[in-house]
């Protein structure tokens, strides 16, 4: 099996009485509260297996006191997410390495094969020197707070940092979502996921490139110690790997990556290279909190499969820039959503500097057109079509033409239109003799003369005017309808277009007269003279005769 590891973060929120601030971690009359046991022992010993495709780690721990619970609990089965199995690491942030012999005191939640998982991943156990009874005694002074970590930013899990390594190749990550929130629905979910990327996305002077992925099936990530190869965001917790809300308190969501190897990366440095990264929210967040705030919850997380760690773990952070960080370990749900702050974008430049000059998202040792404008389309070479370094568009011939789509830089194929788009012609085209065109017949003939825009050439700069233009369109609907009818009816239809037509003619002679204030130009005239004769013979004769012959110039 390959060696992988996985490390995930949960973000813990409690919410107090209406009002109050949220906040992490959660107090002990909390934990208490929350908790099925609460108790103390001592580490009889310590195993990792593979449950199914989970690697989780088991201790054994002898109950010397149980403060809540089950009064009369010999012994506890504390299982946790990861560990080492053979040649596989699935390391998780956040939990707490045991080892046989430790004192420890458990906030513990009954878990379904009768065994418990500590109450908020490690913020449920804590090692102690106390013995087992004292400790029990004296449980404020044995529970604390988390070690409290101030700094800058800081990158997830032991060193060295890990990163994705497809940006500065000109590839994107696709993150594929397995599902929606029941209260959202798929498409307003994968709209909040679409938000949270493109904060990170967005970060000038680093090369991020997130996008999403196909659907993908449910099942276990990076939060239940599986690293399975997909990078999945699901809702609603579908493989049961988090703790259930409690109210409105507990995990919202865990986010992580899994690492397999390592490799130089920007300024000479090794970091591990991240091959899948998950995120899970937990149910009912919705019920709780805003879509607003689940926005954040997803920014913060993909911060962590990013790379990121906190900015700051200080409940009482004086710092402002660390405090306010989209990465600070507190959710602020501040009405912010998917936004980063100056701490998250300062430690994302430092993972995914951009050495991309001409800001094309197209990396500089990969761009072979360096000196492209801003924000113009480039292909995967870094070159826009009117760059001369831009690959000739090969495939044209004498019935296809190949060009260049600005929108895109791509080089796309189509077939030439040998009507030059004269809707009164049909064409083909041979590779042995080019293009051909024939006169559409029957009714089409009437047809087609009013499905012309009636746009001319020469009348580009000039005002046409609107009794013109509303003549043309009623021509066209009594046209329209006479297709679908026959006899008399159609006639009638027929007859109605002509009317249209004609006045449509005595329109343009008043607008190019010349003793108006500003009379139609000459050349605008005659071509509307052109076309909307031909389009009223063509209604007289019933489509047998033409004003003029709309064949190509060759």
């Amino acid at each position: 099996m390959t060696p992988a590891a996985c490390i995930l973060f949960a973000v813990l929120l409690v919410a107090p009485p209406a009002g109050a601030t949220v906040v992490v971690p959660w107090s002990e009359t909390q934990m208490l509260a929350l908790a099925d046991d609460v108790a103390t022992g001592v580490v009889e010993d310590v195993e990792s297996v593979i449950d199914g495709e989970r690697v989780e780690t088991r201790a054994r721990v002898r109950v010397a006191a149980v403060l809540k619970g089950r009064h009369g609990m010999a012994r506890m089965t504390l299982r946790q997410p990861g560990g080492i199995v053979g040649d596989l690491h699935v390391g998780v942030f956040g939990t707490t390495p045991l080892a046989e012999g430790d004192t420890v005191l458990i906030f513990g939640r009954r878990d379904r094969s009768g065994g418990h998982r500590p109450l908020a991943t490690g913020l449920g156990v804590y090692r102690t020197t106390l013995d087992p009874v004292r400790a029990a005694a004296a449980l404020r002074q044995v529970v604390a707070d988390p070690v409290v970590r101030t700094g800058a930013f800081t990158f997830l899990g032991a060193p060295p940092a890990s990163r994705w390594f497809e940006f500065e190749r000109g590839l994107d990550v696709a993150i594929r979502t397995a599902n929606g929130d029941p209260n959202l629905g798929r498409t307003r979910s994968d709209d909040l996921v679409r938000r949270a990327f493109a904060a990170w996305n967005n970060v000038s002077e680093a090369a991020v490139r997130l996008r999403l992925g196909l659907d993908a099936p449910e099942g276990p990530s990076v939060a239940g110690g599986v690293c399975n190869g997909q990078s999945v965001i699901q809702f609603n917790d579908p493989a049961d790997e988090l703790l259930d809300l409690t109210g409105c308190s507990g995990v919202l969501a865990v986010g992580g990556f899994c690492t397999s190897a390592t490799a130089t990366g920007p300024g000479g440095a090794t970091y591990r290279v991240i091959t899948e990264g998950d995120v899970v929210l937990n149910r009912r967040i919705l019920d709780c909190f805003s879509e607003t705030d689940v926005a954040e919850v997803l920014t913060h997380e993909m911060g962590h499969v990013l790379g990121l760690g906190h900015s700051s773990e200080d409940r009482s952070e004086p710092n402002a820039a660390l405090r306010t960080a989209t990465m600070y370990f507190l959710a602020h749900l501040d009405g912010r959503g998917a936004a980063v702050r100056a701490d998250d974008i300062a430690g994302l430049r430092v993972l995914y500097a951009d050495n991309d000059d001409d800001n094309d998202r197209i990396p500089n040792d990969l761009d072979l057109c360096p000196g492209t404008p801003p924000r113009a389309a480039v292909d995967q070479t870094g070159c826009a079509c009117v760059d001369p370094g831009h690959v000739p568009c090969a495939g044209a011939d004498v019935c296809h033409a190949a060009t260049c789509d600005r929108a895109t830089a791509q080089c796309v194929v189509t077939p030439i239109d040998c009507t030059d788009g004269e809707p009164c012609l049909t064409g083909t085209c041979s590779l042995a003799t080019g293009c051909s065109t024939a006169p559409v017949m029957g009714f089409d003939a009437v047809d087609c003369a009013l499905k012309r825009d009636f746009t001319a050439d020469a009348c580009a700069t000039e005002r046409v005017p609107r009794r013109l233009r509303r003549h043309l369109l009623r021509a066209r609907t009594f046209v329209s309808r006479a297709s679908r009818v026959d006899g008399e009816a159609r006639e009638r239809l027929l007859e109605r277009a002509e009317v249209r037509l004609t006045r449509a003619l005595r329109r343009i002679d008043r607008a190019a007269d010349l003793r108006r204030r500003r009379p139609l130009a000459a050349d605008c005239a005659e071509q509307l003279r052109l076309l909307i004769g031909d389009a009223r013979m063509r209604v007289d004769s019933r489509g047998t005769a033409s004003l003029f012959d709309p064949t190509p110039a060759p």
